[in-house]
């Protein structure tokens, strides 16, 4: 039986803003990048503004845990 869906748990940390942690559902058939999840991301929770745009966020992936796996989504201005 193939997956259809990875699940992410995912912290997302905004220059000036409480941390926000998300489980992230991320379909598999639509051969999901992390641009596109940037862009999911940011349809949910803003992630530009005036002053950022998505290329100022770093997106690190830590190693895959049954049955969801981790990411973090950081501001790459100011503290994190």
């Amino acid at each position: 039986m193939s997956q259809t869906h990875m699940r992410l748990n995912l912290a997302i940390r905004r220059n000036g803003l409480p941390e926000a942690k998300v489980v992230w559902p991320v379909p598999l058939e639509e051969n999901p990048t992390i641009s596109k999840l940037l862009e999911q991301v940011n349809d949910i929770i803003p992630l530009e503004s005036s002053d950022w745009g998505l290329d100022d966020y770093a997106v690190e992936l830590s190693a895959p845990m049954a049955p969801t796996s981790s990411a973090s989504i950081s501001s790459l201005c100011g503290p994190s």
